[in-house]
């Protein structure tokens, strides 16, 4: 479903609207996927920029990775360590706009929210050959209920029958936040990581999100500033490698507004 950008401030898109999405976690800290810095098999070292809601752009100083989790451009697919921070010298946002991790190990049968600008359409095309969609670079907002936590990796499916605003990600959406509200607060327990689906425009098709459960301690570290924390990409790092946001989506169903899937 369309909805006010403004009334999720915690969202941030990197590089334009429709590309990667992210999180902030922090006044100087955004939280999204680890391949959204890979171009060509190999990791850029370019941090990258980050779009507010406000459309402010923000360029970032250093990118970290999980070192007990280390994400390989490599081998680029969903996975558990699909996880990225970006690290900004100076506050972006207000602290009010930051998600806290959820560090509960009870995701399977929660309602969930996802958020991105990437490609959207309507349900009813779903299925086939083919994905019909539009890249209009619009913000939406689709709900899911979590099926499994298994490996790292949350999951949830199309379901033909499921919530009112039942959806899943699509191209563009990658990185971007799925949140869990639990008693009166949202907190930010996966970003997107993509699907293995074959045919993800179809019913049934299963979404994965890197789970930041598995996550919590590294996020910890990076938001108290480690210093025996290393960046994976910085400003001072040499590379021909540029960075290019890996494309990421969201696709809203029956009035090309109820749900969202992922081609990734």
């Amino acid at each position: 479903w369309l909805t006010p950008l403004s009334d999720y401030k915690f969202f941030v898109s990197l590089t334009e609207r429709g590309s990667c999405g992210g999180t902030i976690i922090s006044p100087t800290h955004v939280l999204t996927a680890a391949h959204c810095f890979c171009k060509n098999g190999a990791v850029s070292t370019e941090p990258g920029f980050a779009i507010l809601w406000d459309n402010s752009k923000h360029r970032s100083s250093r990118v970290f990775a999980n070192p007990k989790c280390m994400f390989s451009c490599e081998q680029d697919g969903p996975n558990k360590c699909d996880a990225a921070v970006m690290e900004f010298d100076n506050p972006i946002a207000d602290a009010a706009f930051a998600l806290p991790i959820y560090t509960w190990d009870d995701e399977i049968g929660r309602t969930v929210d996802i958020f991105g600008c990437g490609l959207t359409g309507d349900a009813d095309n779903l299925g086939g050959s083919s994905c019909s969609a539009i890249d209009d670079q619009r913000f939406r907002r689709a709900q899911n209920v979590v099926t499994g936590n298994a490996n790292g990796v949350l999951t949830y499916a199309m379901d033909n029958n499921g919530l009112a605003l039942e959806g899943i990600a699509q191209d563009g959406d990658s990185g971007g936040p799925l949140t869990i509200t639990r008693d009166g607060t949202r907190y930010l327990a996966g970003a997107n990581s993509g699907t293995s689906e074959s045919n993800p425009c179809d019913f049934g098709s299963v979404d994965q999100f890197v789970r930041l459960y598995n996550h919590r301690d590294f996020i910890a570290q990076v938001l108290r500033g480690d210093t025996e924390l290393k960046a994976w990409t910085s400003d001072s790092t040499s590379s021909s490698v540029p960075f290019a946001a890996a494309l990421g989506a969201v696709f809203v169903g029956a009035v090309w507004s109820t749900f969202l899937w992922e081609l990734l």
